[in-house]
């Protein structure tokens, strides 16, 4: 068997694939995983997909068989797998792939991996909000960069908004009224 098709991943899905829909701090991602016993299928698959990886699940008795897992969980990788399953419906799985694919349409992922140039850019536009007052969550919001290379850029170029209580002055410090 050297090429698979549509409906041979579609009824190999439906037995042994999972679309899931997981809870990782406070954010729900969608994740696509196909398990088998067999290192082939699990090969096919990522080579009819072209994205995704494999793991290695080795058994801890010797009683069980190692198994195959094809995984796909990232955001761009995430669309090839709906738009074909969009095209080509599961049987059994169909509700849970609804689900999957509702919330893979509502997902923002919080980072979005960009060239070098455009992170520049979204760092010089995240530096000019900064400035200009904006809240950091409506920053990273509005840029999706990432809140440790927004401050590690702020901070090699001096910018504060908030001084640290040992760098204001004795007249600065509000006083304590006693009783």
């Amino acid at each position: 068997m050297d090429k698979i098709s549509a409906d041979y991943v579609v009824g190999l899905v439906d037995g042994q694939g999972n679309f899931s829909v997981i809870l990782s701090h406070k954010r729900h991602y969608p994740k696509f995983v196909l398990n088998s016993k067999s290192q082939f299928i699990v090969r096919q698959m990522r080579d009819f997909f072209r994205v995704g990886k494999i793991a290695v699940q080795r058994p801890r008795k010797k009683a069980h068989s190692t198994i195959y897992a094809y995984t796909v969980a990232r955001h761009d990788e995430i669309g090839v797998i709906v738009d074909f399953f969009t095209l080509n419906r599961p049987i059994v799985k169909a509700k849970e792939f609804e689900r999957f694919k509702e919330c893979y349409l509502n997902w923002k992922p919080k980072f979005v991996k960009r060239g070098r140039e455009e992170n520049i850019r979204a760092l010089n536009n995240a530096i000019r909000l900064y400035r200009e007052g904006v809240s950091i969550n409506d920053i990273v919001a509005q840029t999706n960069v990432d809140l440790k290379k927004l401050y590690s850029v702020l901070r090699t170029q001096g910018l504060r908004r908030y001084k640290k209580a040992s760098e204001v002055g004795p007249a600065e410090r509000p006083r304590l009224a006693r009783l």
